[in-house]
């Protein structure tokens, strides 16, 4: 089970195959917002943009704690060898992205 923000995270870059830089996210923030908002419990849009902004702020780390958790809660659940596809993988100032096939992939809205 992921918390919203590793949903969010999640999401995001499954709608991005090719990638996005952590430097660029607050370049789609109004994309992850949108995500982050179907998760959210917050109870004002005061604090969903807060938690948002916090979460992109690429030298506070909190981004890279948030993938961390995602790649451990997929290591325990798939395994090492099966997680690297579903995993937000990526190097510093390059490109992070999930490298699972797109066609593999479908999204059911509860």
């Amino acid at each position: 089970r992921l918390n919203p923000k590793e949903k969010t995270l999640f999401l995001f870059f499954l709608n991005h195959p090719k990638g996005v830089r952590i430097v660029d996210l607050m370049d789609h923030k109004a994309e992850i917002l949108e995500h982050y908002k179907r998760f959210s419990r917050a109870s004002t849009p005061s604090l969903i943009e807060d938690a948002v902004d916090l979460m992109l702020q690429p030298t506070d780390g909190n981004i890279n704690q948030v993938l961390t958790r995602i790649r451990s809660k997929f290591k325990q659940t798939a395994g090492d060898s099966i997680a690297g596809y579903y995993t937000i993988e990526g190097a510093r100032n390059e490109v992070y992205k999930i490298s699972l096939n797109r066609e593999l992939i479908t999204i059911i809205e509860n």
